[in-house]
């Protein structure tokens, strides 16, 4: 290194970071998309996914149609049409005076299943409805439609 500080009165230590940061960034971005372990897309699929709701409120119910459109709903993304819904009474436990465990319907509380289907991909990795949202069993996902927004959990996919 020479009093200017080049190596061999050519190049900076500058010039060398930067291009060997350069370098390793196309590296990075080479290895992530081109090594084998890369998703690999199974192209198009039909997702049908359930959705289980707590605490849902019975005027809320009458608002749930067949065809109606499901959006998630921070991003206002459109994940599907509702294929079908059910509902039963959300049960609670109740202790007696005497000690025994009951169990007892809530009041105007239900807990609602929404089973929404809709077009999407399918990699090696993950399932993604409507294309691009990521839909996996065991998370919580915010759904809106045009009538109510809800928090729910998925408890199921399937992917054809």
């Amino acid at each position: 290194m020479d009093k200017n500080g080049k190596i061999f009165g050519k190049i900076s230590i500058i010039d060398l970071l930067v291009i060997l940061a350069i370098l390793a960034i196309i590296g990075g971005v080479a290895f992530r998309f081109l090594s084998p372990n890369a998703a690999i897309s199974r192209g198009e699929a039909v997702i049908t996914y359930t959705v289980r709701i707590d605490q849902v409120r019975d005027f809320t119910l009458v608002n749930y149609t067949e065809g109606l459109r499901v959006y998630e709903a921070v991003s206002n993304q459109f994940i599907g049409h509702l294929d079908s819904f059910r509902s039963e009474p959300r049960m609670q436990s109740e202790t007696l005076l005497n000690g025994e465990n009951i169990e007892v319907a809530l009041p105007e509380h239900s807990v609602l299943y929404l089973t929404i289907k809709s077009y999407g991909r399918q990699t090696d990795q993950a399932i993604f409805a409507g294309g691009t949202f990521e839909i996996n069993a065991g998370s919580w996902i915010n759904l809106a439609t045009r009538y109510s927004q809800v928090f729910g959990r998925i408890i199921s996919v399937e992917a054809n």
